[in-house]
């Protein structure tokens, strides 16, 4: 049931992803930061996700599908050592969803969402590998 779980998940983060990377294809001038920095932050929640129900159907862990970002590089770190190796610093930012009542950081700056993406195709590459063994 998991692996079902962790290999929906994963699909669901390679959608979003690709809706960030193609608003990030475009010119510079023209990108909208919230229109990548959103997808990429959903986008990294599935694939912790994935990672995350990996490793608890590994270690006969109970799955808690409430787990937050934070939580789950937390769980994550302690089963992956290449997780654990990552720089998640890039994921606080300093701006808030204004149209949203729960705190949902982004981040207006261009470079910033480039560091997000990135570590989003790092973790990305992580979990492709966990799914795969």
């Amino acid at each position: 049931m998991n692996e079902q779980k962790a290999n929906q998940l994963f699909e669901s983060a390679e959608t979003e992803l690709e809706k960030a990377g193609e608003e990030l294809s475009r010119p510079s001038h023209d990108v909208v930061t919230y229109a990548v920095c959103a997808p990429t932050r959903q986008a990294l929640h599935n694939y912790l996700s994935s990672l995350y129900l990996i490793y608890a159907q590994q270690n006969n862990g109970v799955s808690d599908e409430s787990l937050t970002v934070d939580d789950l590089v937390k769980h994550c770190k302690k089963f992956d050592p290449k997780i654990k190796k990552l720089d998640f610093s890039p994921l606080y930012c300093s701006g808030k969803d204004i149209f949203d009542e729960n705190e949902i950081l982004f981040c207006n700056d261009i470079d910033k969402v480039n560091e997000c993406i990135k570590l989003t195709r790092e973790v990305r590459e992580i979990v492709k590998e966990r799914l795969s063994s």
